[in-house]
């Protein structure tokens, strides 16, 4: 047995209440109405009734013995007792609170479970950890069991996907060495065989309770939401993917809370279980696409989908006087950009032309001015590191031919970036030299449009954004990851809105097929009876035995044998 208060500790405070027992025993005076016959007597009763003092015969062994047991007893009590086994194996319990315990009481179950169990686990030695969208510890080691039904109120499953596979990978990979592990899964739709068959000899996997099945009978979900650039070229709109599981699927569309206006015909493919509903030509102006599918089944969290649609009015471009007029014919060939000769949204000029203070512009550079062949002036808290590998491939620059631009300007040829007030890129204007190829390669209009894109602030957006998977830009040319505002990847940890780069909101979804239909995996066996500690909690045992002294006590006290 062990004990939250060190030994020390207990010894000191079991000294201390023999001592203090031992005094009050010394002081204590109880007065008995006697009936005497005389008075010869009455001197030595004066003398035996005197004032309290401390020197006082001691005389009651007994009781001085019972009330010294039961207050050591109460003392070990508040030490916090536990059994101690001989075996140093981790206990972790799992508790899945993602949203395939939406199904019908399974949460409810679960938790009964575990709270029915978790008791017998030793106390130093066990961990509870809730998993949804972000795993949160609810007991942790040393912590007493009461403390976990007030951690366990107000949870409920979350629209996330499953983490209890994921987390039993982390806690494998950060556990001791050499040190055995058990870890009970409470709820959840198990584990997947390869990752058991991959468990080292000393970690045991079984499942807390009863196995909840995988599936939920006759669900439906809806399993992706998704937009791509409209297949029309049309700038201003784009085209929208519903995918949804499950037989008898009607699908209803709302953009900003009203029915969908499609100006194209809405195409429907169905691939066994799998229905596709295409929906052309929606207007990209920000709103919010909404999907919902009609009538109910087992599982309400996997029936919802929210998107916000990209910004994708026309960007307004200014040409400077003298440029090549293979940069206007690229400019005016992309159907995003409109040409304008006022209030532009991103200016394309020569070094030298009329510099606006507040406009991204496309500088195009005589190579003596800057060291770099393109460089990139980007936000001052953004990294320029982050931009540069952003923007190679978004730029289209790996057809570029610098071994001969390099030969032609007998120059270093590379990509830059630092910050500044405003983006801004600078370009060596030996790129629109006939004598070399870069005007008439296919990274020319790539590079063009891209850039003016980039300078706007509009190059890509969001192809859908899920539960538990990375947020990424698409733009038709290379995806890239979106990030947080700290700069991590940006990854919802469950259906909701969530804020991308420069505070941006976007609507995450559920939208994961190992929700609405799970794969087969293998069922965990249920723990055996010799795998779990059992036996009363310490505690219990020493105010039982408390008690029962506190009886002997009151028994002999009406006997007379104590005073």
């Amino acid at each position: 047995m062990s004990f939250g208060l060190s030994m020390g500790v207990l010894a000191s405070g079991l000294l201390a209440l023999a001592g203090l027992l031992f005094l009050l025993q010394r002081l204590r005076v109880r007065y008995q109405p006697r009936r005497v016959v005389t008075t010869l007597f009455w001197k030595e009763a004066l003398e035996e009734a005197r004032a309290r003092v401390f020197v006082r015969r001691f005389r009651h062994l007994l009781a001085y013995l019972l009330v010294l047991v039961i207050a050591s007893l109460l003392w070990l009590g508040f030490g916090d007792p536990t059994w101690t086994e001989d075996d140093d194996r981790d206990w972790i319990v799992l508790v899945d609170g993602s949203a395939t315990m939406a199904v019908g009481s399974r949460m409810d179950d679960a938790l009964d479970q575990l709270r029915e169990q978790v008791g017998g686990l030793p106390r130093d030695r066990r961990r509870v950890l809730l998993c949804q969208g972000r795993v949160r510890p609810v007991l942790l080691p040393g912590e007493h069991g009461d403390i976990l039904e007030h951690r366990l109120q107000g949870v409920s499953p979350e629209a996330c996907p499953s983490s209890v596979e994921r987390t039993l990978r982390r806690l494998i990979k950060a556990r001791e060495p050499g040190r055995p592990l058990s870890v009970l899964i409470c709820g959840g739709v198990g584990i997947r065989e390869q990752t058991l068959d991959l468990l080292p000899a000393d970690v045991s996997v079984f499942r807390l309770g009863t196995d909840p099945g995988a599936a939920a009978p006759g669900n439906r979900g809806i399993t992706s939401l998704g937009v791509t650039p409209a297949s029309s070229r049309t700038w201003d709109h784009v085209d929208v993917l519903v995918e949804t599981r499950g037989e008898n699927n009607p699908v209803a569309l709302t953009l900003d809370g009203r029915p969908l206006p499609v100006a194209a015909t809405v195409q429907l493919q169905k691939h066994g279980d799998r229905n596709r509903l295409l929906v052309r030509d929606v207007p990209a102006r920000g709103g919010i696409i909404e999907a919902t599918l009609e009538g109910g089944d087992p599982l309400p969290l996997d029936d919802r989908a929210r998107l916000r649609l990209p910004e994708r009015a026309n960007i307004r471009v200014l040409l400077g006087s003298g440029l090549d007029p293979a940069v206007g014919l690229a400019l005016q060939a992309d159907p995003g950009i409109r040409i304008v000769t006022g209030n532009p949204d991103v200016v394309v000029h020569r070094e030298g032309d009329s510099e606006s203070t507040t406009t991204p512009t496309l500088t195009w550079v005589d190579p003596a001015s800057q060291a770099e062949a393109i460089l990139l002036v980007h936000e001052e808290e953004t990294s320029s590191r982050d931009v540069l590998l952003q923007s190679f491939d978004q730029l289209g620059l790996e057809d570029v031919d610098t071994s001969e631009l390099a030969a032609q300007t007998g120059r270093v040829v590379s990509l830059g970036a630092r910050p500044g007030p405003r983006r801004n890129i600078r370009a060596w204007k030996t790129l629109l030299s006939s004598d070399y190829n870069f005007v008439g390669s296919r990274s020319f209009p790539l590079f063009v449009a891209a850039a003016v894109r980039w300078l706007s602030g509009t190059e890509g957006f969001p192809a859908f954004v899920a539960a538990g998977e990375v947020v990424r830009h698409t733009s038709g040319y290379s995806p890239e990851i979106i990030r947080d505002r700290s700069g991590a990847e940006l990854r919802p940890a469950r259906a909701g809105q969530v804020a991308g780069e420069g505070g941006h909101a976007l609507e995450a979804s559920l939208l994961d097929p190992g929700t609405t239909a799970p794969e087969s995996v293998p069922a965990l066996a249920a723990a055996p009876s010799t795998a779990l500690p059992t036996g009363f909690d310490p505690l219990t045992l020493i105010g039982l035995a408390a008690m029962l002294l506190l009886l002997v006590e009151w028994v002999l006290y009406r006997t007379g044998r104590v005073p």
